[in-house]
């Protein structure tokens, strides 16, 4: 956390929104699942992390900040999209009243679009 605050302390950033990032790990051949900077293991773990980076949000006064699914990768693998469709409807278990998808790394709208 930066520093700054009185005396020293830290200074705490207001959170903005919940990110899911999903990687494809080549060494262990599945997708390796994080809330934020936490790795989760199982679902019941996503689900709780993005409850509690829900119940952030509302006390911080941001209640509409959305969760972002974000199966974009650094390496250009994708992620199976089970595991994508997964995230999401432990989303929509959770009763998260806005829900948004992060472009792919790299991605350029096409000219048609545009």
């Amino acid at each position: 956390m930066p520093k700054g605050g009185i005396r020293g302390e830290p200074v705490s950033t207001p959170l903005e929104e919940v990110r899911v990032i999903l990687e494809w790990s080549e060494a262990e051949c599945r997708t390796i699942r994080r809330v934020g900077a936490k790795v989760c293991s199982t679902d019941g773990e996503i689900f709780n992390e993005i409850v509690a980076g829900c119940e952030e949000l509302k006390r911080a006064g941001n209640p509409d900040a959305p969760v972002i699914i974000d199966a974009g990768t650094s390496t250009g693998r994708l992620v199976p999209w089970q595991d994508v469709i997964t995230v999401l409807d432990l989303c929509k278990k959770a009763d998260v009243p806005k829900i948004e998808f992060a472009a792919p790394v790299g991605y350029r709208m096409p000219e048609t679009i545009k």
